[in-house]
């Protein structure tokens, strides 16, 4: 029944998979082909055309060719009075070296996203899960337990085999350990929402064999937006729940300098069915976040801290009598920075960091004593790093040749504590190392062929169990290594 309601809130027409960056309200829109390795992607209106240079004068000798140059000389004043004048700030941004306001010029970055949802989607569905947001798409379904606590299934991969990521870092939840658990990200927020299969997934984890599901918004700014200021209100209501969401977003730089601050908030109660009220299927969720980057013609560096607080129940059998319901806060900083070296050949230098500290209590209500209490609780303390090199494109016999090479560092510490019995899941902690390597090579316009590898040194230390005498296995204190290699072409 979740399936159904969440299928009747989405129901809107496919678009176009091309990727399109929306500047503002009201800002230019400008397209980038997913086809086409480092594209230069410009945002708004390009620097004027500087005026064509007047030709040179004729020697005295060629009295011909003097009158046929003056028709040419007038041209060129006429073309030079004709050209725009820079403006002001403009020719000050070009002597003093600094970007101009609305212009961004970068490579490409994501090499080939298969599905891309655009935030012209996301604002006509109203989604309230990143899995609900996507379930128009071919290939991809939705686990829908709850509906606030719903994953991306991608042909037929769930949990583990689905990696999810926001600005090139990992969810850092507990979501693939239980399809109760939410992922605690909000289509709200999104810009956009990418879905990377194929080989192409290897640069983020090797366990994503179904795909990466990968979530973008603007809270580490990359550019300095056009008039020195971008904003954008959301609002949405929905009548089979009583829903309302609202958010805001909003950017502003000057000089090298932008920042960026945003915040919503989405309330839903238990929604209706056919058959009557669907109990404890209710949604509360609230996130605010702030960032600022250092932008300069080459690249850009930048900080974001964010926090995400969400409260929904789990509709059941029981649900009407225990109320079962999950309380979840998440803070996260990150940071992201890309230099665009274009020189000794490397195209750009690109880095990914983030650290969370993710939280939730199971509740359930007590009838006897008339109050929640906590059943149980899963913390999760995540760190993440990721450098890329991306070499420069190389033109071979067979076509143009580009890739990029990188390293991945991970640690993590997740525990499950239970309050009415045994421990879920002890304290683990583990540490991951990876390199990988990936190419894609264009035979033409329609055909490319990827390859990629990925070889990584993990590191797993908690409580587990010694069954060496079958009859009476034993808790230890254990310590695994694995070195796991993966190959996608």
């Amino acid at each position: 029944m979740a399936d159904f309601v969440a299928k009747q809130r989405s129901m809107s027409a496919l678009y176009s998979m091309v990727p399109v960056a929306v500047i503002g309200m009201g800002g230019a829109i400008a397209s980038a082909s997913a086809q086409t390795s480092l594209p230069t992607v410009v945002v708004t209106t390009p620097s004027p055309v500087s005026a064509p240079s007047p030709r040179p004068a004729a020697p005295a000798a060629a009295a011909p060719a003097r009158k046929a140059a003056a028709p040419a000389a007038k041209s060129a004043s006429q073309a030079a009075a004709a050209a725009p004048t820079p403006p002001a700030d403009a020719q000050q941004s070009e002597a003093d070296g600094l970007p101009l306001p609305g212009v961004l010029i970068v490579p490409q970055a994501t090499f080939a996203a298969v599905t891309v949802v655009e935030g012209r989607d996301l604002l006509q569905q109203q989604a309230p899960t990143i899995a609900d947001a996507l379930l128009n798409k071919p290939g991809i379904a939705a686990s829908t337990f709850a509906p606030g606590a719903s994953r991306p299934v991608i042909r037929g991969f769930d949990n583990n085999r689905v990696r999810i990521q926001e600005n090139g870092i990992g969810s850092h939840d507990v979501s693939a350990l239980s399809e109760d658990h939410a992922v605690p990200i909000d289509p709200l927020a999104a810009e956009r929402i990418e879905v990377v299969r194929g080989p192409a997934t290897l640069r983020f984890g090797g366990q994503a064999i179904g795909g990466v599901v990968s979530s973008i918004n603007s809270r580490i700014p990359e550019a300095i937006p056009q008039g020195g200021v971008s904003a954008e209100i959301r609002g949405g209501v929905s009548s089979v729940d009583r829903g309302r969401d609202g958010g805001f977003s909003a950017t502003a730089g000057a000089g090298n300098f932008a920042v960026h601050a945003d915040a919503f908030e989405r309330r839903a109660q238990d929604y209706r069915t056919p058959r009557g009220i669907q109990r404890n299927s209710f949604v509360e969720a609230e996130s605010y976040a702030a960032g600022g980057s250092f932008i300069g013609r080459d690249g850009f560096i930048g900080v974001s801290l964010q926090r995400y607080a969400s409260l929904y129940g789990i509709p059941g059998g029981e649900a009407e009598a225990n109320r079962t319901r999950i309380d979840l806060e998440q803070t996260k900083l990150m940071s992201r920075g890309e230099w665009r070296l274009r020189n000794y050949g490397v195209e750009a230098v690109r880095y990914w960091f983030g650290q969370s500290d993710y939280a939730h209590n199971e509740l359930s209500f007590n009838a006897d004593e008339g109050r929640f209490e906590t059943g149980s609780r899963f913390t999760n303390r995540e760190t993440e790093g990721r450098v890329e090199v991306q070499h420069t494109p190389i033109m071979t016999p067979f076509g143009r040749l580009t890739g990029a090479v990188g390293v991945q560092l991970g640690r993590r510490a997740l525990e499950g504590t239970s309050f009415e019995g045994d421990s879920i899941l002890a304290l683990a902690r583990t540490r991951s190392a990876a390199g990988f390597l990936f190419e894609e090579l264009q035979l033409s316009q329609g055909v490319r062929l990827q390859g990629a590898v990925r070889y990584e040194y993990n590191n797993a230390r908690g409580i587990g169990v010694d069954r060496a005498d079958p009859a009476a296995p034993s808790a230890v204190d254990g310590d695994r290594t694995f070195r796991p290699g993966s190959a996608s072409a």
